[in-house]
């Protein structure tokens, strides 16, 4: 009898879930309120709001972060990581795909989480982990790996593609499948003999 309970009780949650987000939303009209309110105080059915709109969009901001202003996503949150200690200034611009994550480990030299200062903007795909520490009015372009602390007005963008000249690149994707061999070729799978 239990166990029909917790399916029933399961499926009611699953049914309800989505009405109480757009309750959350209507009530509060804002993610950044509905942040703000959960870390005030611990709110069980505001966080699966909050966090259920970032699942939506691939991401996850923890509600423990701080944000000494609102963000601007100007594409939206999309795969946006931000780690539950990190600190991140006013008039920030985080664009898609970016990390900002906390490094936990204990030999690290740049153990814990990233301070971004103020006018920040965070190209796309960006990655910032561990005690790093941004200065106000930085730019940090696309596909950068922070590594190091940035003092304030600089420009952070990927050093220039190194070229490596190989003879012969094979580029074919390959798939074994049943003790066959698949190769890819002219946007087909053709099928092959192992060697084995």
């Amino acid at each position: 009898m239990r166990g029909i309970s917790i399916v029933i009780a399961q499926f009611l949650w699953v049914m309800i879930r989505p009405f109480f987000t757009l309750y959350a939303f209507s009530r509060y009209h804002d993610i950044w309120r509905i942040k703000e309110v959960i870390k005030k105080k611990r709110h069980r059915l505001l966080e699966h709001a909050y966090y259920d709109y970032f699942a939506a969009r691939c991401s996850w901001i923890s509600h423990h972060s701080n944000f000494l202003g609102v963000p601007f996503f100007p594409h939206g949150p999309l795969g946006v990581f931000i780690s539950r200690n990190a600190v991140i200034g006013k008039n920030c611009v985080i664009m898609q795909q970016v990390t900002i994550g906390s490094n936990p480990l204990a030999d690290s030299k740049l153990q814990g989480s990233p301070v971004i200062g103020d006018n920040v903007f965070i190209g796309a795909g960006a990655k910032i982990v561990g005690g790093i520490r941004i200065g106000n009015n930085c730019r940090i372009g696309a596909n950068v790996t922070i590594s190091g602390n940035l003092p304030e007005n600089t420009l952070a963008v990927c050093s220039t593609p190194r070229s490596i000249n190989i003879s012969h690149l094979d580029n074919l994707h390959f798939l074994e499948a049943d003790g066959n061999r698949f190769c890819c070729a002219d946007g087909k799978w053709v099928r092959e003999e192992c060697d084995s």
